[in-house]
């Protein structure tokens, strides 16, 4: 999570993972196993196709380590620690690592797994920690991956509401007056109401984000400014969330992403 002026917290980063269909019902929590996960024991377990990307983990870390911290009554919280290499500064440099921590929610029901204020690659150690400690296989958790019906079943959700809008979208392989386009942007305050939105979104193949502002949450009658990814991130640029809010919103996640 990003800091703002006067101290307030202005934007939360998330990366929406999800097990795979075989271990949606078969993980379990053992704190030992827990406690013992680290990317070392992973490699004894990784298969072939999975030993270069534990490999590249293990490059760009070191003392990793994964510990229960608490259960909510919709969620079990994880904390992933471990010194993270950080860039070079300079291309003669050495590499410095430094210490960092982000916590991991595991949904009691369902499949999603969700890292906060982590990006992808640091996301990915946790989660292939959580991975290990809950199935003994380094593959269980992948990241979610949103075709066009995820983003057109979200954006039917935003728009249920007077106070939900589609903000921005980026479009990809639309064909409009006999052109095919690579990409299209769009962006507007309240986008649902063009009907170019409605044809571009419709001869699009792809969606690959949208930002949108929700109908107001259950949890804080207030509604949250978002940008859902194809590749599962999820950024909210409400400030302060909580986390009662931000458990709502991934209900709806949980909701309208069914697994495949």
């Amino acid at each position: 999570m990003l800091r703002g002026i006067g101290g307030k917290y202005v934007i939360k980063n998330c990366v929406i993972f999800r097990y795979e269909k075989s271990w949606t019902k078969n993980w379990v929590i053992d704190e030992d196993k827990v406690n013992r996960a680290n990317l070392k024991n992973c490699m004894t377990v990784a298969q072939s196709r999975q030993r270069k990307r534990i490999e590249s983990l293990v490059a760009m870390s070191r003392k990793e380590s994964l510990s229960m911290a608490s259960t909510t009554r919709k969620n079990h919280v994880f904390v992933s620690e471990c010194e993270y290499r950080a860039p070079k500064l300079l291309a003669a440099g050495s590499s410095v690592f430094v210490p960092v921590s982000h916590k991991i929610w595991l949904r009691k029901s369902g499949s999603l797994v969700v890292s906060f204020d982590a990006g992808r690659k640091l996301s990915s150690i946790g989660v292939t920690l959580l991975s290990y400690a809950t199935t003994g296989s380094v593959s269980a958790i992948s990241k979610e991956q949103l075709d066009k019906n995820a983003f057109m079943r979200i954006k039917e959700w935003a728009l249920s509401a007077a106070d939900g809008h589609i903000k921005r979208i980026t479009l990809s392989n639309v064909m409009s007056d006999k052109i095919r386009f690579k990409q299209i942007v769009l962006s507007s305050s309240q986008l649902e109401s063009s009907e170019l939105f409605d044809d571009l979104v419709e001869s699009s193949s792809r969606v690959l984000n949208m930002s949108f502002t929700t109908p107001k949450l259950d949890a804080s009658s207030r509604s949250l400014n978002c940008r859902l990814t194809h590749w599962g991130g999820l950024t909210i640029y409400t400030p302060d969330i909580l986390d009662s809010e931000m458990s709502e919103l991934i209900d709806v996640m949980e909701r309208e992403l069914p697994a495949p």
